[in-house]
């Protein structure tokens, strides 16, 4: 039987809107959460109780359907999730199962297609900063900004649709 997560409050919701967050552990420089929350900076202070070293959001926003755009991100760097490697790391701390090594998969190959587009010949030390990052997960802070984009394009569709529904009522 497939294991399914807790509901989330945003979950009864109409658009199911919550924060989107990266967050960085300090002490644990390639390691980054990417996680929701109704209250980011609350959530920061559990997650500093649970995990030595300070703990740091690097960027959050305010998404439409929060907890699909968390779990989208999270099935794209399934192979890079602590929990799946290193089960008892972190053991005892809240959202444990949500850090992820600062694997750039993206970063990386857009970084090497810019290179090739160029005519650039990176060096290997170049490609392994763009394929791993320490303290920002690269990859995730684009994802937050590209889910905070896509809200934006939500409520721009949706103003659009109520002013000609209204125009044409």
């Amino acid at each position: 039987m497939a294991r399914s997560s807790p509901r989330h409050k945003s979950q009864e919701r109409i658009l199911q809107e919550t924060d989107l967050y990266l967050m960085s552990l300090l002490l644990y420089i390639f390691i980054s959460k990417c996680g929701i929350s109704d209250k980011t900076s609350v959530r920061r202070a559990q997650v500093d109780k649970g995990i030595a070293g300070p703990v740091k959001t690097i960027t959050s926003a305010q998404v439409p359907f929060g907890r699909a755009a968390e779990g989208f991100v999270h099935f794209l760097y399934f192979l890079f999730n602590i929990s799946r490697w290193f089960p008892g790391a972190f053991k005892g701390s809240t959202g444990r199962t949500e850090l992820f090594l600062n694997v750039n998969i993206i970063f990386g190959f857009a970084f090497l297609w810019g290179c090739h587009a160029v005519g650039f010949r990176p060096e290997n030390w170049m490609i392994g900063c763009a394929f791993v990052s320490p303290i920002i997960w690269i990859d995730g802070f684009l994802w937050v900004q590209v889910f905070r984009f896509l809200g934006w394009v939500l409520a721009g569709l949706l103003f659009y649709g109520a002013v000609w529904f209204f125009q044409n009522a």
